[in-house]
């Protein structure tokens, strides 16, 4: 694959692949260079890829790999050495449209937050299928290759997924069209 191909494949797939390692990470930054990372992975192995792949999905598996692999090294520092975790320390929010008071954009920002901490806090199984097919915009068929799984085994995690996030809503009693 030469670089004009893979400047191609960045212009198609970059947008959705860098929207799936900000969520993935959890913010801007280290999705930022969870992305990062994928691209000069990508780069790198550029004369391996061939036009035949599927180099979005690939992509994402490289970055899904490169984001398991940093949980496992902070997961073994945090046993050495406790700390804070990054997520109670980093907070995202949203860009406010004009039309909102304050008060209506606080509340949606709130909302956001916690549906995206409901996500975080679903076993890994669930929520990597979730944010597959929502952020990275990829279909069951897809997730599937890539996760190495049945179709019907990724469709369970997902219908699963969405009825613990439909539970835990219900619970805090939230509004279906107020996020």
């Amino acid at each position: 694959m030469e670089k004009e191909r893979l400047a191609q494949i960045i212009a198609a797939h970059g947008p959705d692949i860098l929207r799936f390692c900000r969520i993935t990470a959890g913010n801007s930054t280290e999705g930022d260079e969870l992305y990062q990372d994928t691209m000069l992975i990508l780069l790198e192995k550029q004369h391996d890829l061939d036009g035949s792949q599927n180099v979005k999905s690939y992509a994402i598996s490289v970055a899904v790999k490169l984001w398991k692999n940093k949980q496992r090294k902070v997961a073994r520092r945090l046993r050495l050495v406790p700390q804070e975790s990054l997520e109670a320390l980093t907070q995202h929010g949203i860009q406010p449209g004009n039309t909102a008071s304050p008060e209506e954009c606080l509340l949606q920002k709130s909302q956001i937050a916690a549906l995206r901490e409901m996500i975080r806090q679903l076993p890994q199984r669930y929520r990597l299928p979730l944010e597959l097919h929502y952020s990275a915009d990829l279909q069951v068929k897809e997730i599937a290759k890539l996760m190495k799984l049945p179709e019907s085994t990724v469709k369970t995690r997902l219908r699963r997924a969405k009825e613990q996030l439909r539970q835990k809503l219900e619970e805090l009693d939230y509004d279906r069209t107020a996020i």
